[in-house]
């Protein structure tokens, strides 16, 4: 985490997400995407957007060999199955042709202990 912006995901050329298994006898986690579109702008401050159904996602490990395809339902929502911590990158393989792709995604998926 970065002293100044206290975030990860500023000091990378690409965002960083870190989840956490929710409990701490699971050995993996899963990964949530939720896609959006603009699809007008009434003003400058102001965007209607709704969700992109049909996009494709790839999961890929550390090695950059695709784990997992998501596409995404028509809440603009795709789950992964069981994925084994470790750090995977999101990649958008397909969507609206109209619409820019979303960027790449770090995304670290790790167990955290907790000292009570």
């Amino acid at each position: 985490i970065c002293s100044k912006c206290k975030f990860s995901a500023y000091c990378f050329p690409f965002f960083v997400y870190t989840f956490k298994a929710k409990d701490v006898f699971e050995d993996y986690a899963f990964i949530h995407i939720k896609k959006m579109m603009v699809t007008d702008r009434p003003s400058k401050t102001e965007t209607v957007t709704q969700p992109e159904a049909g996009a494709k996602f790839e999961i890929r490990n550390e090695q950059g060999k695709a784990v997992e395809t998501l596409t995404t339902d028509e809440k603009g929502e795709a789950v992964s199955g069981k994925l084994t911590f470790g750090t995977y990158m999101i990649h958008q393989i397909e969507g609206v042709s109209t619409h820019r792709f979303s960027e790449d995604r770090k995304v670290i998926l790790h167990k955290i202990s907790c000292i009570i």
